[in-house]
């Protein structure tokens, strides 16, 4: 089997939808919490949002999915393990959030990759080249697709980058965080991912759970790059009820929510719609 070219994945680019990802190499820096708070943002703009569960922790599945639902698909798992299914099988049209539909993960997906792939690296090429295809079939079906990945750099989330139109690097203001940026960016992986998706556009970094009484938050929220990236024109504030939310498996923003949390998540919201279509155009 010859090696995919980037020519050939580029065959199957997005004209119409986005596919974000919330990233970072450090993990507890709030990318999954940040991705169910924007799939939440969108739905309220009235855009449609597919949520993609590329997690083993399924917290996003559990987040989303609503619990007495009767509805049946396949996992994100089915999706790499069988080249045969659909993704349109996959997919949890009813959630908690109008708007938002779902791709539920059941654990398995490392796994069932793993199995797929055995060390080949071709293997991985057409698993990634796979999903690329079917996510390019929804291509004007749905406004933007979500991925939720784990924060290892591994073949599961170099495949989720090698799909992704565009990525947003979520940092909690710690040096920690802003070293994972470097690492990622300098990884085997991120190489691989360049060469594959060279269409792919980093929108900037965002500063997520920002504390302004501590003299470190407010130092970085004059910084204007971060990990030699650019920061995003906001922040999101650190709050008690994104642990509510949390445990309680509900979302910043919706119907009755106000104050700075949601209104950030919103305003971050105009900025994803706005910076895409911009990049697009430019590119």
């Amino acid at each position: 089997m010859q090696l995919a070219s980037a020519a050939t994945f580029e065959s199957f680019q997005m004209t119409h939808t986005k596919i974000f990802m919330f990233v970072n190499n450090k993990g507890g820096v709030g990318k999954t919490t940040t991705s169910l708070n924007e799939a939440a943002a969108l739905a309220e703009k009235g855009k449609t949002v597919l949520f993609f569960d590329f997690d083993e922790s399924m917290n996003s599945t559990f987040h989303i999915k609503l619990q007495n639902s009767n509805e049946k698909s396949f996992t994100s798992s089915s999706l790499i393990a069988n080249r045969n299914i659909n993704i349109i099988d996959c997919i949890v049209w009813g959630t908690k959030l109008d708007g938002v539909a779902l791709v539920p993960s059941d654990g398995g997906i490392k796994k069932a990759l793993e199995e797929r792939v055995r060390g080949d690296a071709n293997a991985l090429i057409e698993v990634a080249m796979n999903l690329k295809k079917a996510l390019h079939s929804l291509d004007g079906d749905v406004d933007y697709i979500i991925i939720d990945a784990s924060p290892s750099m591994d073949m599961l989330v170099k495949i989720a980058l090698t799909v992704a139109t565009h990525l947003v690097f979520v940092v909690d203001g710690s040096s920690y965080a802003e070293q994972g940026i470097v690492n990622m960016l300098n990884s085997d992986e991120m190489k691989f991912v360049r060469e594959h998706n060279p269409a792919q556009t980093i929108l900037g970094v965002l500063l997520n759970k920002i504390d302004t009484r501590k003299t470190i938050a407010r130092i970085n929220l004059e910084r204007t790059e971060i990990g030699g990236l650019p920061k995003l024109p906001l922040y999101i504030p650190e709050r008690n009820e994104i642990d509510v939310n949390t445990h309680q498996q509900e979302f910043a923003v919706g119907k009755g929510k106000e104050g700075l949390l949601a209104d950030s998540y919103r305003n971050l919201a105009d900025i994803l719609i706005t910076q895409s279509v911009t990049n697009k155009e430019a590119a």
